[in-house]
């Protein structure tokens, strides 16, 4: 379980509690959703999802309490955003925007969305607030992890990481339709910011990933060949 507190200046606190392992939501707990939370509310263009056999999208079910406890909140409001994991705490004052994007990042990642599922294995190692750089180290190294199971496994693994560059690909399209999903659910900006922060690394790294990549390249120093 992954607990998330901001305790705003004005006095209040906002908890979430985020189990990685969740189950879906039951149908008797979807007939009261917000209207925002169906699947055919802004679909996301790449979902693979389909009505009838799927009613509400899974990502925003999860993050509806999210979305409504942040609603009339600023992004810029002040706020210490307090994470705690099975093994540490993290703690950080920053605007309530900064640690809203990482919450709905985890959220996201851990919902039963098919694209943003493929995100799971680093949610189990969730990394709070993470710098852009980061994000590139944990994001690639899980991938190349992920290729050397395949590896093991008698598949073709993917060494040039043009799966990664799809799937962040696959993340822009997702975030710019998951902010019109919300948008109306929002009466300030804290939510649509947050979800900005993740639309632009997601089309940073889509665009730009060697170029992030390089600027790692001097923490292994010399390299030496077979």
């Amino acid at each position: 379980m992954i607990q998330y507190d901001f305790i705003l200046d004005t006095g209040q606190v906002n908890s979430f509690q985020i189990d990685p392992q969740r189950s879906p939501k039951a149908a008797s707990t979807l007939a009261s959703a917000a209207p925002w939370t169906q699947l055919t509310y802004h679909q996301c263009a790449n979902c693979p999802l389909q009505v009838p056999t799927t009613s509400h999208c899974p990502a925003a079910v999860d993050l509806e309490e999210v979305i409504h406890q942040f609603g009339s909140i600023y992004s810029t409001q002040v706020a210490d955003v307090v994470v705690r994991t099975s093994e540490r705490e993290y703690a950080k004052a920053c605007d309530v925007q900064t640690g809203l994007q990482s919450l709905i990042g985890l959220v996201m990642a851990t919902s039963g969305c098919p694209i943003l599922g493929q995100s799971q294995g680093l949610a189990q190692y969730h990394l709070p607030y993470p710098s852009l750089q980061e994000t590139v180290f944990r994001g690639v190294s899980a991938y190349l992890l992920k290729q050397y199971f395949i590896h093991r496994e008698g598949g073709r693994p993917d060494w040039d990481l043009v799966g990664l560059k799809a799937h962040y690909d696959d993340l822009r399209l997702v975030n710019i339709a998951f902010s019109e999903r919300v948008r109306g659910a929002s009466y300030e900006d804290a939510n649509l910011n947050a979800l900005v922060g993740l639309f632009s690394v997601s089309s940073l790294l889509a665009s730009s990933l060697e170029t992030y990549l390089m600027q790692l390249r001097p923490l292994f120093g010399p390299l030496s060949t077979p």
